[in-house]
């Protein structure tokens, strides 16, 4: 699984739009869809922020989610793509 795959399901299970979510976490929506597609990646130091709204409208425990984000982002990283660390 990769984190497309994975952000794509987490949604699909909550039943939460890309639009929702967008707005969930004050971001464009063109980023959630071009995340979902693959096209580009979140910033790495977003990823909680990430988590922490899949977990909300998942009802589930942030930790667990974090969990699977990372297992996505590291088969990302196995296969090649890259992830770009922003540092302040």
């Amino acid at each position: 699984m990769n984190f497309a795959f994975f952000l794509e399901s987490a949604l699909d299970q909550a039943g939460c739009s890309q639009v929702d979510f967008a707005d969930m976490l004050k971001v464009d929506p063109s980023s959630v869809s071009k995340w979902i597609s693959g096209d580009r990646r979140p910033q790495i130091d977003s990823i909680n922020s990430i988590c922490k709204m899949i977990a909300i409208i998942q009802g589930r425990k942030q930790k667990r989610v974090l969990i699977e984000a990372f297992r996505a982002i590291i088969a990302d990283l196995l296969i090649g793509h890259r992830w770009r660390l922003h540092v302040d």
